[in-house]
């Protein structure tokens, strides 16, 4: 009974995800324009070999297919931290604990997988990030790469830092674990196990990395997800115990606040 109750909680979660109205908004462009800050987030030294580090700030808003550079702070300067400095912050706490929670819902939920891998990845896993989808929104992606190409291109002379800056997510969006019960080992060590075989074929697996002795699997896929919510569907799967995501090598969580990236925000 227990089994067949998952089996139907799985059936619906995936056709929520899948079937919908709110997947069919992957493609559709929001109506107005919603005006976004890009923080470039850069590690600077307080002193020459001392290894006390900080974070200095440059800050753009861009709004109807234009940016304008609002200023910047930096902590070496013991300057007072500018009015701008909230919206850092805000932007700041949610990139830095990876919480998808903290996502906007303007650009709806996405969930095609036949959407990724796009050619912009920083913009790709940027969208992602923002828009708490599965896969990101088009319309978003399409702005985020509009948007960080005009800021770089009409201010890289003047300003030279942060374009050496780029977004990188907490998690990686291309790998995750996923744990069998224990149960399920018997038939995973004989080979007989083909419980997500559909699932890894709707996502596009590419590579499968198998540790029989933890019961675990790392899967690395072709296109990029919210893997968060990758990891729901997945551990909607009976015979899966449960998902953990995989961190990122760039900005994981080894480096937290410190890391130099790119913070994307909605102003309203």
């Amino acid at each position: 009974m227990r089994q067949a109750l998952v089996l139907i909680g799985s059936f619906v979660l995936c056709a929520c995800l899948f079937c919908g109205p709110d997947a069919q908004r992957c493609t559709e462009p929001e109506p107005g324009e919603v005006p976004m800050a890009y923080i470039f987030r850069g590690i600077v030294c307080r002193c020459e070999g001392c290894g006390y580090c900080l974070n200095a700030y440059w800050y753009f808003e861009c709004c109807d297919g234009s940016c304008r550079y609002l200023g910047n702070w930096d902590p070496r300067d013991q300057a007072e931290r500018p009015p701008w400095f909230d919206t850092v912050i805000e932007a700041e706490s949610c990139f830095d604990h990876g919480s998808w929670e903290c996502s906007d819902s303007l650009w709806g939920y996405c969930s095609d997988p036949s959407m990724t891998p796009r050619e912009n990845r920083e913009a790709e896993e940027a969208a992602i990030c923002l828009s708490g989808s599965l896969v990101a929104p088009q319309d978003l992606y399409e702005r985020i790469v509009r948007d960080l190409a005009l800021i770089r291109s009409a201010y890289g002379d003047s300003i030279d830092h942060p374009w050496e800056i780029h977004f990188v997510p907490y998690l990686r969006s291309d790998a995750m674990n996923v744990a069998l019960w224990p149960a399920v080992m018997a038939r995973y060590q004989r080979g007989e196990y083909d419980d997500l075989d559909s699932l890894n074929a709707h996502f596009k697996v590419s590579e499968i990395i198998h540790f029989p002795y933890k019961g675990k699997m790392f899967l690395t896929f072709e296109g990029r997800y919210n893997v968060q919510r990758l990891g729901q569907i997945y551990s909607a799967e009976p015979s899966v115990e449960y998902t953990d995501p995989s961190l990122d090598g760039g900005c994981g969580y080894s480096m937290g606040p410190r890391c130099s990236t790119v913070l994307i925000w909605p102003l309203q």
